[in-house]
């Protein structure tokens, strides 16, 4: 009766890891851009002149936004992959418009977390599944 109690915590146990593990679902689509590293490290000081510039379809709506991705946030980081940020700003901010009342002065900030709890995980992509167009709003 006892291994069998075991035998069933173990593999419930196993079963429950592999329902919640997260698998890549594709290719991290950041993985070929590169770190912007100095001799003395990364530099912590922002450059905002290292974005792309991407149009996205919301909604029905064309929305160009500068996109800031791969941005090391740690002087000496011990894994730069996880230890990276992205942002992503509409166009028209840089233009003095306005998106729904907000404004680049008062818009929210969203930075949102591929993976639940206190897990590592990669700075999420908006060209990544799950926070493509669909998911998205202006």
């Amino acid at each position: 009766m006892k291994l069998s109690k075991i035998f069933s915590t173990f593999f419930i146990s196993g079963l429950a890891s592999q329902v919640f593990a997260v698998s890549p679902e594709s290719k991290n689509p950041l993985a070929d851009l590169p770190y912007y590293k100095t001799e003395s490290g990364y530099s912590l000081k922002f450059n905002d002149k290292n974005y792309k510039t991407v149009t996205s379809t919301i909604d029905g709506k064309d929305i160009t936004y500068r996109a800031y991705e791969k941005i090391v946030y740690v002087e000496r980081p011990v894994e730069p992959e996880f230890q990276t940020l992205n942002f992503y700003v509409p166009e028209e901010y840089f233009h003095g418009k306005e998106i729904h009342g907000y404004n680049i002065n008062t818009a929210p900030i969203f930075l949102p977390n591929s993976i639940g709890g206190y897990m590592p995980a990669l700075a999420t992509a908006a060209s990544q599944p799950g926070m493509g167009e669909k998911h998205l709003r202006f």
